[in-house]
């Protein structure tokens, strides 16, 4: 399929591709990382330029969640695949995203829910890791609306 979607995409053009890393089910097979790694090295061969690391949700299991608690799937696919990750969720904080990538343990963080709850996190997070309006602009139509 990746191959396929490979072929009709313009040159040039980025082929990403979201996979949940793990079901989170431990008393029962289920899908986890290390499928997932198989599963990505393939997608790699086939034309893949990036995974976008989420997990779970599908069964009715309880998952750990926290401030990052995804991270550790994209940064163990990244290293172990040599493919560009992203990460997601609860990233809610611009020095959690930061950290993140300054760490490499993704290349990107998406920022999803935390975007419908906050329409300017992308601002507000450059205005409170100090980069000044030269570095990060607002939007011309955002200019009267923050600092």
């Amino acid at each position: 399929m990746v191959a396929a979607v490979r072929g009709v995409l313009p040159e040039g053009m980025p082929l990403l591709v979201r996979l949940s890393a793990t079901d989170w089910v431990e008393d029962r097979p289920a899908w986890d990382l290390e499928q997932s790694v198989e599963l990505v090295d393939l997608l790699k061969e086939q034309g893949a330029d990036l995974i976008d690391v989420s997990t779970g949700g599908a069964d009715q299991v309880k998952i750990p969640t926290g401030p990052g608690y995804q991270v550790s799937f994209a940064e163990e696919i990244r290293r172990r695949t040599g493919i560009p990750t992203t990460d997601v969720g609860m990233i809610e904080g611009p020095e959690l995203a930061l950290s993140i990538l300054e760490q490499g343990q993704a290349d990107a963080v998406l920022i999803g829910r935390q975007a419908l709850k906050d329409p300017v996190w992308p601002l507000r997070a450059g205005h409170e890791l100090g980069m000044g309006k030269n570095e990060l602009p607002n939007p011309p139509s955002y200019s009267r609306a923050f600092w």
